[in-house]
C-alpha cells in the first residue's frame, strides 16, 4: 500500500470512528492508488479492515477506512 499520516476522526453521518490515510499527491502514483483502492472495495471479511471511502483535493488523497484501536501490525509486532 501507499505511505503517508493516518488521522482518527468521527464519521459525523454514521457516528463512529474512522481512520484516515492521508497521502499527498505529489507522493503517490496515481495508477498504484487507484489500484489499492479497487481491492481495498472487493474486501469484505472480519479480519480485514473496511474500507468506507475516498476523497480527493488539489493537493491531497485521503481514504476513509475502519478505525482499529490496537495500531498498526507492525507496531503490534514491535
Amino acid at each position: 500500500g501507499q505511505f503517508g499520516a493516518v488521522y482518527i476522526a468521527t464519521d459525523a453521518t454514521q457516528t463512529h470512528t474512522v481512520a484516515i490515510k492521508r497521502l499527498r499527491l505529489s507522493d503517490v502514483n496515481l495508477s498504484s492508488l487507484e489500484k489499492e483502492i479497487g481491492i481495498l472495495e472487493t474486501l469484505d471479511h472480519p479480519n480485514i479492515i473496511k474500507y468506507y471511502g475516498a476523497i480527493r483535493s488539489s493537493s491531497h488523497f485521503n481514504i476513509i477506512l475502519e478505525y482499529v484501536e490496537s495500531g498498526s501490525i507492525t507496531k503490534l509486532l514491535t
